[in-house]
């Protein structure tokens, strides 16, 4: 009869055991940290994009569409903070500081070694006392308008992610993100930080766009690498740019793409930028100055280099709003902008918009305006970079035409600087645009429909009676003469000549017939040198085409309304489809209105 007691007495023994060690478990449960999965910090970036870091140390780039929320780029590690605690040494962490925070002053600031023991950044921000001194995260360094840190230990390996986000305007639509993966005790780990895409490419390229930063800091950012995404959005493109800043120890195993995949492994630490802009230029220049800005600058000449450090504005952005015209051409129009004197700025025609009107991408950019010092009038000519993402290694091919004529753009001299477009304009005879500098501030430009040409042959000739003006005369010596005058050859040049790969060509619109025109050495000139040409519609149709020496036209180099000026752009030996042409002789012409130029170009390769 024993049993049955000692049976019970036995089944209340466990009973009591299984509370105590639920009570256990509850206490433990109660004292550690719970790993936080959702996101706790979310940044703006471009056109609806923003970047969210979740708790668990995942970063995400998200743009809220139609459908609701797409995800445009998953950024993670292969150890994840979200994992269950399961022993006493395991910790989470997660925290939201800004530059300026108690315990976190750093570089200039007369506070830097924050708990004055001549060490400083002693103590990163983690949640534990890194230095020994018995005070936790007194002495880190707090960088960005707005940093987030996340960290865990689990089986004793630790994940640490920082993010760091600016509110400047060039810098606003990049997200930092440091990752470092350690040991117990400290010691680096191996780790590979994923970069994945919801579907298309990552494809490498060159950042392309110099920065200044202090010389101290190394060279320009132009050479720098970068992996890039092009992601189709409504009404144009998210580009995705990713470049590495910095990474820790010896890494045999080299980034590698797959598929959608960009896979970064690091033995330690790594630190990247991400950048999400609209344009292809706006995020040359975005990921240009996060180099910059992790190369920093020193404090005093000599002396080593304070990292973080936003670079100033180097354009400066009128607060008025700038003037324009607009005008049809055959087949296409333009879009003239005047900068002021004393303004800087480079204007990112891609970002153009008024109302649901957008000019889109130009073909051609010109520039016309005066030396600075010698006051004479200077200009130039380039095609703008328009490629697709299968074909990012065109704008490698050659330099961004703003970063090739900076000294004209940045010299506050003032100018003209205009856009050429195929098709016609989408814009009202009256409009007011909104546009981007590359340094991503806000320009205004109010534009209006430019005059009609100087002519009044529309007119019935019994309503309106005109009297021969000095244009008249000087258009009917020009083309109806018996001996017209021809265009100068000293309008078209090219060098060098014969070439091997590319070649410069500068050509000349003339203001004046002095400067355009010659006569045959036994005809008299009819027309004083300095009368100006009367253009038909004030500025003339311009085209500069490439032809083979049966007569075959190869490529158009230029087709559009020109200024008076000097201009120059490049033939890179390829044919209107980006095909390389053969070894020969080609023939350059210049057609100015009813008169043309030709040159003989040789190609050797």
């Amino acid at each position: 009869m024993t049993r049955p007691g000692i049976a019970r007495s036995g089944w209340h023994s466990v009973r009591s055991g299984a509370l105590v060690f639920l009570v256990v478990l509850l206490a433990l449960a109660t004292a550690a940290p719970a790993a936080v999965t959702g996101p706790v910090r979310s940044h703006e970036l471009a056109a609806g994009a923003r970047a969210e870091i979740d708790g668990d140390g995942t970063v995400w780039v998200r743009a809220h569409v139609s459908g609701g929320d797409e995800i445009l780029l998953k950024m993670s590690t292969d150890l994840r903070a979200s994992r269950p605690i399961r022993r006493a040494e395991d910790w989470v962490f997660t925290a939201l500081r800004r530059e300026g925070d108690e315990g976190g002053h750093r570089g200039f600031s007369a506070r830097a070694d924050d708990d004055e023991d001549d060490r400083v950044d002693e103590d990163r921000l983690d949640g534990r006392d890194n230095d020994g001194d018995g005070r936790v995260d007194e002495d880190y360094a707090a960088i960005g308008d707005a940093m987030t840190a996340v960290g865990a230990m689990r089986g004793g390996r630790a994940l640490l992610l920082e993010t760091y986000h600016w509110d400047y305007p060039h810098l606003n639509e990049t997200l930092v993100t440091s990752w470092r993966r350690e040991g117990r005790n400290g010691e680096p780990q191996r780790d590979r930080v994923t970069l994945e895409l919801p579907y298309g490419l990552w494809q490498e390229m060159v950042v392309g766009w110099d920065a200044p930063r202090a010389a101290a800091a190394g060279p320009g950012t132009a050479g720098e690498m970068m992996m890039v995404a092009m992601l189709p959005r409504d009404g144009g493109r998210w580009w995705i740019g990713v470049t590495v800043l910095s990474r820790d120890g010896e890494i045999d195993e080299p980034p590698r793409v797959e598929g959608r995949r960009l896979v970064l492994p690091c033995h330690g630490g790594l630190v990247c930028a991400v950048s999400v802009t609209t344009t292809l230029s706006q995020l040359r220049h975005r990921q240009a100055v996060a180099h910059v800005v992790h190369a920093g600058a020193p404090a005093v000449p000599g002396q080593p280099t304070v990292p973080w450090l936003v670079p100033p504005l180097s354009l400066v952005v009128p607060e008025q709003t700038l003037a324009a015209t607009w005008r049809n051409e055959r087949d296409t129009w333009r879009l003239s902008v005047e900068i002021p004197e004393g303004f800087a700025t480079l204007i990112d025609p891609e970002t153009m918009v008024s109302g649901a009107a957008r000019p889109g991408v130009p073909t051609h950019v010109s520039w016309r305006g005066r030396d600075p010092e010698s006051g004479a009038i200077t200009g130039w000519l380039e095609p703008w970079p328009c490629p697709d993402h299968g074909e990012l290694w065109r704008a490698d091919a050659s330099p961004h035409p703003y970063r090739a004529h900076q000294g004209d753009l940045l010299s506050r001299a003032g100018g003209t600087l205009t856009f050429r477009y195929t098709g016609a304009t989408p814009l009202d005879d009256e409009a007011t645009l909104i546009s981007r500098s590359l340094c991503g501030q806000e320009i205004a430009i109010a534009v209006e429909r430019a005059g009609g040409p100087r002519t009044v042959s529309n007119f019935p000739a019994k309503e309106v009676e005109t009297a021969e003006t000095d244009d008249d005369r000087v258009v009917d010596e020009l083309e109806n003469d018996p001996h017209p005058p021809t265009l100068s050859p000293d309008l078209l040049d090219n060098y060098p000549n014969p070439f091997p790969d590319q070649t410069r060509l500068r050509y000349t619109i003339p203001a004046t017939v002095g400067e355009g025109f010659v006569w045959e050495e036994a005809q008299e000139p009819t027309l004083k040198a300095d009368e100006p040409i009367p253009y038909p519609s004030g500025t003339p149709s311009v085209s500069l085409k490439i032809y083979t020496v049966a007569g075959h036209e190869v490529v158009t180099l230029f087709d559009g309304i020109c200024a008076t000026g000097t201009y120059e752009t490049m033939w890179d030996g390829n044919d209107r489809d980006g095909r390389p042409v053969a070894v020969g002789t080609y023939f350059c012409k210049l057609q100015i209105e009813n008169w043309s130029v030709t040159k003989r170009v040789a190609l050797l390769r």
